[in-house]
């Protein structure tokens, strides 16, 4: 009878850890859930960013070449104010990323 009792205590013992094991699956699942619109978004920003540097990229390959500045200077300064634009939405979005980030570490993901 002994025998008996350790087995269904044994039993038992792994019935609970089979329980607490399914809760932190299904916690992980809620919480991967939970975070996927921000990693969404991080995602966007990381997309944008790449964006933005090949076109930034571009417009200085341009700007090294001199004659860029005297062959259509309209142009160059449609580009000059092109790279302005971008340089500040690259800050903003670094920014955005950075938050985002600080939000992701503060939900221990």
């Amino acid at each position: 009878v002994a025998d008996d009792d350790l087995s269904l205590s044994e039993h038992a013992g792994e019935l609970a850890e089979g329980q607490h094991l399914a809760r932190v699956v299904v916690h992980a699942a809620e919480q991967r859930e939970r975070l996927r619109p921000l990693r969404q978004r991080i995602q966007g920003i990381e997309k944008r960013l790449a964006e933005i540097e090949v076109e930034l990229g571009r417009i200085d390959q341009q700007m090294l070449d001199p004659e860029f500045f005297t062959a259509d200077v309209r142009a160059a300064q449609e580009a000059m104010h092109r790279h302005g634009v971008l340089k500040r939405e690259q800050s903003e979005q670094e920014e955005a990323w950075l938050g985002l980030h600080d939000e992701l570490e503060q939900t221990g993901a």
